[in-house]
């Protein structure tokens, strides 16, 4: 089944006490593995995020020349609705570096950023019309890697 589930999971990098790197150890799926669940200053955590189903998606598409290719990985998710933390969010988020993780509906989590290539987020809003549409803000974000990144720590949420 494609796509993610509803919920998202973003928190800044300056909220981080470590980022785990990937795993240095060799059983098969390990170089794409985060090594053990990242940790958090005191009082932080990862943000919770709705996001709409059917209105979420990430791609991966190879970028770069020989001998120096990886991945530029976009994507968006849509937060229906005019609420202020969605707001705050957005304005703090605009000229922030994030980690963010999607869980699939087979249970995996995916990671997307690090602490060497953050993720960036592209906040937008929407009224909608009367008749069509749907009011809310939609969260376009990229990053680079060089690998899709499996997340199997906890994921700490912010009090």
């Amino acid at each position: 089944m494609g796509g993610f589930t509803s919920n998202a999971f973003i928190a800044p990098i300056s909220a981080f006490d470590v980022i785990k790197p990937l795993k240095s150890t060799t059983l098969p799926g390990d170089s794409v593995t985060i090594d053990g669940s990242h940790t958090f200053a005191v009082d932080e955590g990862f943000s919770k995020v709705y996001a709409t189903l059917d209105k979420s998606k990430i791609d991966m598409t190879l970028v770069g020349d020989r001998d120096g290719k990886s991945f530029l990985i976009k994507g968006e998710i849509f937060h229906p609705g005019t609420e202020k933390d969605a707001a705050e969010f957005a304005a703090a988020a605009k000229n922030d570096n994030f980690i963010m993780i999607f869980k699939e509906s087979n249970g995996k989590n995916l990671q997307f950023g690090s602490a060497d290539l953050p993720l960036i987020v592209n906040p937008s809003y929407s009224s909608a019309n009367i008749g069509s549409g749907a009011k809310g803000w939609k969260f376009e974000f990229e990053a680079w890697t060089n690998q899709m990144q499996f997340y199997e720590g906890t994921i700490t949420i912010k009090a």
